[in-house]
């Protein structure tokens, strides 16, 4: 009985590791086509912006909006998210703030607001189990266009609405044919 407890814990942590620690993020499918996307890719063709200034309605390296950022990240990689924040749920599913890895999309309020609306994105950074840290593109005066943002050490927090994790088939792939 112990042996088969043993065995059934193993199991278990092997199956953790695979679901948190794979190196590949956002697997997409449409019409049977997949596309991978690398987590150090994803994370160092974002980081490349990193400077470029905060544009509203931009999605292109002259300048971007939050979700203007996040659906240019997504599409370099052949896959079509949305350019509206409010619309990000329509990609993914609702996942814990303490399991989300690199590529989920991260959620906020707009700053100052009253309800509870999506009104910011960012992409997280961080592996599973790190601190978590997001990139995006920011209005802030003092934080202006693409930035990376520690998570627990910012106003954030206060703004916080949820994560989500982009799945296969609420997204759509380009064909790079």
């Amino acid at each position: 009985m112990a042996k088969l407890f043993n065995i059934k814990k193993f199991l278990l942590k092997k199956v953790f590791f695979l679901l948190f620690f794979v190196t590949t993020t956002c697997t997409y499918s449409q019409n049977n086509n997949y596309v991978e996307v690398n987590s150090d890719s994803l994370i160092t063709f974002a980081k490349k912006y990193i400077g470029v200034p905060y544009l509203w309605a931009g999605e292109t390296a002259k300048g971007f909006d939050c979700s203007g950022f996040v659906y240019f990240v997504y599409k370099h990689f052949g896959i079509e998210t949305t350019h509206n924040s409010y619309d990000f749920p329509k990609y993914g599913n609702f996942i814990s703030i303490d399991s989300c890895k690199v590529g989920d999309v991260i959620l906020f309020t707009r700053e100052k607001s009253k309800n509870n609306k999506i009104g910011h994105v960012g992409i997280v950074i961080s592996n599973f189990g790190e601190p978590l840290k997001f990139i995006q593109s920011s209005s802030s005066k003092k934080h202006n266009g693409v930035i990376i943002t520690d998570y627990n050490n910012s106003h954030y927090k206060n703004r916080f609405i949820g994560v989500i994790r982009l799945i296969k088939d609420k997204c759509l792939q380009k064909s790079n044919t």
